[in-house]
This record gives C-alpha cells, sequence and structure tokens, in this order.
C-alpha cells in the first residue's frame, strides 16, 4: 500500500517531533540526577577533609602531649581543634518580605570562615543584636537573640551556593528606620570570640501591622499607711512645770457614797480666777489621777 507524498511527510515530521520532546524529557531528568549526585559528591569530599584535619589535629596533640619531636625535629604544639579565622554575614543577611509588604523578620545568613576562607562548620554560642540607625546617623538599640551551641548546631544549611547558619528571626520590636545595623559576636567551644557587623537597608511595615514595646501589667502603688488620728485626752488641772513637785501635793478625799464633796479652795496667795479652772488639752501625766469636782452653791441665811 502506498501512502500520498503529502501524508507521509506529515507523518515523518509528527514522529521526529515527538521523539525530539522524550528525549527533551529525558535530558532533563538526567541532568537534574546529575546535579543531585554532584551536590552529594561535593557534601561528601567536605566531610572527607573536615575528617582528614581532624585525626591530623588529634595526632599532632598526642605528639605534643608526649613531647615527641616533629618531622624537623622540633616539638609540635596543639592544634586548634577548629581553625575559625573570622567571621562574617553573608549575603542573606537581609529583611523577610512579608504578603503586605516590607519586612517582618531578619534573616541572618553567619559564615566561619578558616584560613583558606572556606565556610567550615565550627560549632559555639551566637548573639545577634540590631540597631536602627536615623537620618543622623544616631544608632539606637533594637532587638537581640542569642542562641546557644545546642540550638545553634540545629541552624546549619549546606546549599548550592552559599553554606552557614541561616536563622529567621521575628522582630520584637518593629523597626521604625529602613537602614539597620546587624552586628553577629559568635563564641567557639575553646572561649575564642569573634565580631562581625554589616549594614542592611528594609522595607518597613505599615504601622498597624508594627509591633511596639510591650509594657508589663501595671503595678499600682501600695497605699500609703493611715496615720492615727489626735487621741482627744480628758481635760485635767494645771500641775506645776517641775515633776518633782507633783509629789508634795496630797490627792483629794474621796467622798463616802451619796455625800456631795465640796469644793477645794485653791491655796493662800492664789489670785482666784473668775472663768473657773483653767484646763488644758495634752498628754495626762503620770501619777496619781485627780478627780475634777462640781461645785456646789452653798446655802445662804
Amino acid at each position: 500500500m502506498r501512502w500520498p507524498l503529502p501524508l507521509a511527510m506529515s507523518l515523518a515530521l509528527l514522529g521526529g517531533t515527538v521523539g525530539c520532546r522524550g528525549n527533551q524529557g529525558c535530558r532533563e531528568a538526567v541532568e537534574l540526577e546529575l546535579r543531585a549526585r554532584e551536590e552529594d559528591v561535593r557534601q561528601l569530599r567536605a566531610e572527607l577533609d573536615r575528617a582528614e584535619f581532624y585525626n591530623h589535629a588529634l595526632s599532632r596533640e598526642l605528639a605534643a602531649v608526649r613531647g615527641e619531636p616533629g618531622p624537623n625535629g622540633q616539638l609540635l604544639l596543639p592544634t586548634e581543634p577548629y581553625p575559625v579565622r573570622s567571621i562574617r554575614l553573608g549575603r542573606g543577611t537581609a529583611g523577610r518580605e512579608a504578603d503586605c509588604g516590607g519586612a517582618d523578620a531578619l534573616i541572618v545568613h553567619l559564615e566561619p570562615i578558616d584560613n583558606e576562607g572556606s565556610t567550615i562548620k565550627a560549632p559555639g554560642s551566637l548573639c545577634i543584636e540590631v540597631l536602627e540607625i536615623n537620618k543622623e546617623g544616631l544608632k539606637s538599640p533594637l532587638s537581640s537573640w542569642d542562641f546557644p551551641r545546642e540550638q545553634l548546631r540545629h541552624k546549619w544549611e549546606s546549599r548550592l551556593f552559599n553554606s552557614g547558619y541561616i536563622l529567621t528571626l521575628p522582630w520584637k520590636v518593629s523597626p521604625t528606620q529602613e537602614k539597620l545595623r546587624v552586628q553577629a559576636r559568635f563564641t567557639l567551644v575553646d572561649g575564642r570570640v569573634f565580631e562581625t557587623e554589616k549594614d542592611i537597608t528594609i522595607r518597613l511595615l505599615p504601622e498597624h501591622r508594627r509591633r511596639t514595646i510591650l509594657i508589663g501589667p501595671q503595678t499600682t502603688a501600695p497605699p500609703a499607711p493611715t496615720l492615727p488620728g489626735p487621741t482627744e485626752v480628758l481635760p485635767g488641772p494645771i500641775l506645776p512645770e517641775d515633776p518633782g513637785m507633783m509629789s508634795d501635793i496630797p490627792p483629794p478625799p474621796i467622798p463616802p457614797p451619796g455625800v456631795t464633796p465640796i469644793p477645794t479652795m485653791p491655796p493662800a496667795g492664789t489670785p482666784a480666777s473668775t472663768e473657773g479652772p483653767t484646763l488644758l488639752r495634752g498628754r495626762a501625766p503620770s501619777g496619781p489621777k485627780v478627780q475634777l469636782l462640781r461645785p456646789v452653791p452653798m446655802p445662804t441665811d
């Protein structure tokens, strides 16, 4: 059976197109698999180099402890367990963009650097501080975060183009300035401290989405102690200023029940008062109590 020439050419072109599409899909799958295998090889090579360095460091430390000379005849000194020479904040250090517009968190990318300028996974603790920089160049603290060694070691990420400790830090207090300074202080397990800083620019959140400093519950001041009011003291007679003279004054006689006492007359030489006895308000003196008697009118003939 012979096919017409136009139909045969159409079938040939269709078959070639299907074959090309199938080959292209296979080629992409193979390339993805090769990239994944290359990444695995790179990570394994980094782990092997790290293990070889640790073995060399342990061998050198053991020889130094034993006092064995090195290849050139000199005594070896113990090597540092982690050859960190500096730290830096990578390109990933920036604000995290939110859906509403603006940065709702800070992303920190910390890289410990060795002598060869490569990033190594060195254990340690990390402290992050963020400062705001206003238009006049003045700096004011904004937020700070602390990460102990046990918590920081889970933040390590190995990526294709960059590796290091990558942390996402939501704002404790939303910034009000676009320019920020990020300061990092990394403390190794052997006590060495490395510091670095980097200036970044972010987009501010809308005002209704910003967080402010949380103030604790208002504590009311304890009520002031209530002072006791003045105590009213019963009036008493005028007493001499010298307390010693009080012993010379005999107490008045106590009248028997049913008998009205006669008022006592002032001693001779004492000017009589037309207003009656003068009374003072104050603290009653100690000693025998003096009872005031009401005067009774004398009968007249």
